[in-house]
C-alpha cells in the first residue's frame, strides 16, 4: 500500500477524507450506484490522460502568474466580442488579442508545461 498522506494508504483517502472500503458511505454507494454504469462507457482511456506533473516552486509561481494574466484578458476580450465593443472578424483585432496573449508570455508557459512532462517519471 502506497502512504497518501501520514500513514492512511491511498486506497483508504475518499475527497480528502479517510473511508472505510468494508464500511462504504451513502456518497460512495451512490457514486458506484448511479454514476459507474453511466460515466464509464464515456471515459477517455487511461493512455490519454494527463498525468500529474511537478513543477519546482518558482516556475510553479510563473505559471500561475501567467495563467491568471492569460485567462483575465481572454474573459475581458470574450465579453468585448461578444456585446461587439471588438469586432472579432477584424483581422487586425484578431492579432492584437493573440499578440498581447503571446507578450504575457505564452511561449514560457507551454516550454515550461513540455519541460514537466517530458521529465516525468514513466511507469
Amino acid at each position: 500500500m502506497e502512504p497518501a498522506r501520514g500513514d492512511v494508504p491511498v486506497e483508504r483517502l475518499r475527497l480528502g477524507e479517510e473511508a472505510d472500503p468494508k464500511n462504504p458511505s451513502f456518497a460512495t454507494i451512490l457514486d458506484r450506484d448511479t454514476l459507474g454504469p453511466y460515466y464509464e462507457p464515456f471515459q477517455q482511456p487511461k493512455e490519454w490522460q494527463l498525468p500529474p506533473l511537478v513543477f519546482d516552486e518558482d516556475v510553479a509561481a510563473s505559471n500561475a502568474d501567467t495563467a491568471v494574466a492569460i485567462s483575465a484578458h481572454v474573459k475581458q476580450s470574450m465579453a468585448e466580442f461578444a456585446i461587439a465593443k471588438l469586432d472579432i472578424n477584424d483581422d487586425t483585432v484578431w492579432k492584437s488579442y493573440v499578440d498581447k496573449i503571446d507578450k504575457m508570455g505564452l511561449a514560457q508557459y507551454l516550454s515550461n508545461y513540455q519541460q514537466a512532462y517530458d521529465s516525468r517519471p514513466t511507469a
